[in-house]
């Protein structure tokens, strides 16, 4: 399924806001990976647990394909949305593994995670970091960048989690009002790429805002649980936001009889 300038079809993945980010200092361990940022990362986290694993190489395939997007059609992808069409799918797991990717191939630049799913955030526990400060609280303007982005020693790579969110009303009027699109703004100046894990495009509008913000959105499609007709329907909710593709989740798994 393809829509809009340079979409690139399925692919089957198998098993200004001014100030530096925070950074803790920590001993190095495996793979550069510093020791305390390795005994809490989520084993999912296959970028950095298991660089040398096929799920890893799909990933970095992934990130690949984006670059050869960019240099095709002549332009930057600095702010990706990765998104689904209903819960469970992997998009989170598959925003955090291709930032991973990112920073890790693209070591002179900045890159930024941002969990931007303020209904079910789920990055910080993916890399066992307080939930906030974060997003939330950067939008309503009550702590700088410096104060809620995080760099993780070890792997390259920045994080913006979601924030304290003390309630459905107060999430909605982050989500979609002008103070968000603000600080993607801001963050898109501040780093070299943006990845976004932001909410299911069916479950809430927040999807297709943000996606609408970026310059262009993944789509993640759990295989065979999610139908074509519910793709379609989420592809149809992007409106005019750019859709760069799809990614196949949870094949391997399948087949082995895993969760996936």
């Amino acid at each position: 399924m393809r829509r809009g300038d340079g979409a690139w079809g399925w692919l089957s993945r198998r098993a200004s806001v001014e100030g530096a980010a925070r950074e803790a200092p920590e001993d190095e361990g495996a793979n550069g990976t510093s020791e305390a940022l390795a005994n809490r990362l989520d084993r999912n986290l296959v970028s950095l647990t298991s660089p040398d694993s096929e799920a890893a190489d799909q990933y970095r395939l992934l990130f690949h394909r984006l670059r050869r997007a960019e240099m095709d059609q002549g332009e930057c992808l600095r702010v990706v949305a990765v998104t689904s069409a209903t819960d469970g799918e992997g998009k989170s797991l598959t925003a955090a593994n291709l930032a991973l990717i990112a920073a890790g191939e693209r070591v002179s630049e900045r890159v930024l995670l941002v969990d931007a799913d303020l209904r079910r955030p789920s990055l910080h526990g993916f890399f066992g970091v307080p939930a906030s400060p974060g997003l939330f609280e950067l939008a309503r303007g009550e702590v700088t960048s410096a104060v809620a982005v995080r760099s993780l020693k070890g792997c390259g790579l920045c994080l913006l989690t979601a924030g304290a969110l003390p309630g459905a009303r107060d999430v909605s009027g982050a989500m979609t009002g002008a103070a968000l699109e603000r600080v993607i703004g801001a963050l898109r100046q501040d780093f070299d790429a943006v990845y976004l894990d932001v909410p299911p495009l069916l479950s809430c509008a927040d999807g297709a805002f943000l996606a609408g913000v970026s310059d262009g959105a993944l789509i993640v499609v759990r295989a065979f649980q999610t139908s074509r007709q519910m793709v379609a329907q989420a592809v149809e909710t992007l409106g005019k936001a750019r859709l760069l593709g799809c990614v196949l989740n949870g094949v391997e798994a399948r087949r082995q009889g895993g969760r996936g």
